[in-house]
């Protein structure tokens, strides 16, 4: 991905939708192959692809230089990157690694007991769809 013009970022960071959707659609691609790459699994990296993409709308207004765009939507997705594959590791599901994501990100704070309550709740309904 080229660095965008930082014209079209300032354009984001002021509620412009139009300059906001075509700053996504540009780092899309890019991002979901880094993703992939760091994951090695292609249908986590869409899920982390969609909170990533979601997370750099949310928080565009607060990057300070916009001409260092391109470089901080990579770190975002390394970080979410290395904390899913982190909780993936340890067995969780998709979908239970994005809810605890989500909780971090809003503030919660998540400990070995909450993580062991994920993976009983995820054994249990495995075991009922068996």
């Amino acid at each position: 991905m080229q660095a965008p013009d930082p014209i079209l970022v300032l354009r984001a960071q002021t509620g412009d939708r139009d300059a906001l959707d075509a700053l996504l659609r540009m780092c899309q691609s890019p991002l979901h192959r880094y993703i992939t790459g760091l994951l090695g699994d292609a249908t986590a990296a869409e899920d982390v692809l969609q909170e990533c993409l979601f997370r750099i709308a949310r928080k565009l207004k607060w990057l300070s230089d916009p001409s260092l765009f391109r470089a901080w939507a990579f770190l975002f997705a390394a970080d979410f990157s290395n904390k899913t594959h982190m909780l993936l590791l340890i067995g969780l599901t998709m979908s239970y690694t994005i809810v605890i994501l989500g909780l971090v990100a809003l503030g919660a704070h998540v400990n070995r007991s909450t993580l062991r309550i994920l993976q009983a709740i995820d054994a249990a309904r495995g075991s009922q769809a068996a």
